[in-house]
Order: C-alpha cells, then structure tokens, then sequence
C-alpha cells in the first residue's frame, strides 16, 4: 500500500506515470524480485522513481485529459463494433437477399 501527499501528488496523475513507458521501465529497473512475476518494490525502490512533477493544478489537468482519452475510447470502441457488425449485415443483405 502506498499512501501520497495528495497535496503534492494526484493520485492518478501518480498511477498513469507508472503505468506509462517511463514508470515501466523504472519499475523493470528496480524491483527486487527479478525471478518471479510478482513485483516488489520496497519504500527504498520507490524512492528511486523519477518523474516529472508539475503543480497539483497541472496534474489534476493531465489526469482529466487522460480520462477524457479514455472515455473517447471506449466509445470509439463500441462504435467499431456496432459499425463492424452493421456491415457485415448490410453485406449479407445485399449479397444473399432475393432481388
């Protein structure tokens, strides 16, 4: 469990680092068990973690821009399904409907 100065850090501006390329490869770095799929990281590890810290204001800004990624999407994902799905309906349609 970690526990931030939310004063200082938002949350998930502090999540979306490290499930970035960067905090990643960081984490890849400085984990202590190599052998195992479990990754463990120590106080001390965590310490080691470089990232960019802008003003709470401007993470709270990236964190909104992010989720507001996310939400477009999703969305843009149950469109390509919708739209997948009525072209294949309007191909059979047109392929094995009796003229």
């Amino acid at each position: 469990m970690l526990r931030l100065n939310t004063e200082l850090i938002d949350p998930l501006f502090f999540v979306y680092f490290n499930n970035s390329k960067l905090g990643q490869k960081q984490i890849e770095n400085i984990k202590s068990a190599k052998a195992t799929k479990q990754t463990e990281l120590g106080v001390g590890n965590l310490l080691k973690l470089q990232f960019p810290l802008p003003s709470i204001e401007k993470q709270r800004e990236i964190v909104l821009e992010i989720k507001n990624l996310e939400t477009q999407i999703e969305d843009l994902k149950i469109k390509s399904v919708k739209n997948s799905n009525s072209a294949i309906t309007e191909f059979e349609e047109a392929i094995f409907s009796q003229s």
